[in-house]
């Protein structure tokens, strides 16, 4: 089902249009990753397990890119998803699908990029951007950057050691999110979901990406899950949202000396982890399993 929820004043929003697609095969998401829709032009885009799913919406109405009969179906279950142009990258079980959506009724298998990673469980705690032309994957300990600007030819760049450089990591090895701006790249990464950091690095060459800086460690509310935290950067101002409650702002004007200095709680009502994660301009918004609706303004 698709649910559709005006954003446009985050203190009384409601919900807009909803339909339900019986017909869609069955399969079993991983309900607690943030990035597991995506937009391109009118069409939305996810990976219900192994299934690719497009839902166009028009006139406020939504329906099915392409029959079921005719989705594509990828050859492992899937978690992840990113858009750059009219390509899908899709992490699937120790590899990235890339596919193409230029025509939405008839994706297409494309490319299958291998895991840069040292196993398939590393693989599955890295997270990635897609920004010109560039793939950015990353777990806490390592990045690799790849050429997609021929999606069908990814090629690996450059491979970046975070322990290579005199950084101490963290155990576990979760990359949450990944932002681009201006030449950079930032990361939040964890350990045991209470242990996080922001890293700044310097991806301006993508064959020799450098690490910057490392932020203080810093809390988040334990989570029972790998958590769906959400990562902004506004100017000098990095905004981490975390799964369940708690609201990190960390200071990057000197990328080489990020520092963490306020935090919040969301309020005890969202008691439940939330489920899905958006921010727009000034804005970020959270939605709870029971449809409890909170937001912060930047």
């Amino acid at each position: 089902s698709v649910i559709k929820q005006s954003l446009s004043d985050p203190a009384a929003s409601e919900v807009t249009n909803y339909k339900k697609f019986p017909e869609v095969p069955q399969s079993a998401p991983s309900s607690f990753e943030h990035d597991n829709v995506v937009k391109i032009d009118s069409c939305y885009w996810l990976v219900p397990g192994s299934i690719l799913v497009g839902v166009k919406e028009n006139a406020n109405e939504f329906t099915l890119a392409s029959a079921p009969s005719s989705m594509l179906h990828l050859p492992t279950e899937c978690s992840y998803i990113a858009a750059d142009g009219n390509y899908l990258y899709i992490k699937g079980q120790n590899q990235i699908y890339v596919v193409d959506v230029t025509v939405p009724s008839a994706p297409v298998l494309t490319a299958t990029i291998a895991n840069p990673f040292s196993n398939s469980w590393t693989f599955e705690d890295c997270t990635w951007n897609v920004a010109d032309g560039r793939l950015y994957a990353s777990t806490s300990e390592k990045m690799a950057v790849y050429d997609v600007s021929s999606p069908a030819a990814p090629s690996l760049l450059g491979n970046l050691n975070y322990g290579a450089t005199g950084y101490s990591g963290l155990d576990f090895g979760l990359c949450s999110n990944i932002v681009i701006r201006d030449g950079k790249a930032y990361l939040e990464i964890t350990d045991d979901y209470q242990s996080h950091k922001v890293l700044v690095v310097d991806v301006s060459v993508p064959t020799n990406p450098m690490l910057l800086g490392a932020s203080n460690v810093y809390a988040l509310k334990q989570a029972e899950f790998y958590p769906s935290d959400r990562l902004s950067v506004r100017g000098n101002y990095c905004f981490v949202n975390g799964v369940y409650g708690t609201f990190v702002v960390v200071d990057v004007q000197d990328p080489t000396a990020p520092n963490k200095f306020s935090s919040r709680a969301w309020s005890p009502a969202l008691v439940q982890p939330a489920q899905s994660m958006y921010f727009s301009e000034n804005y970020f918004i959270c939605v709870d399993q029971h449809m409890d609706i909170q937001y912060v303004k930047d």
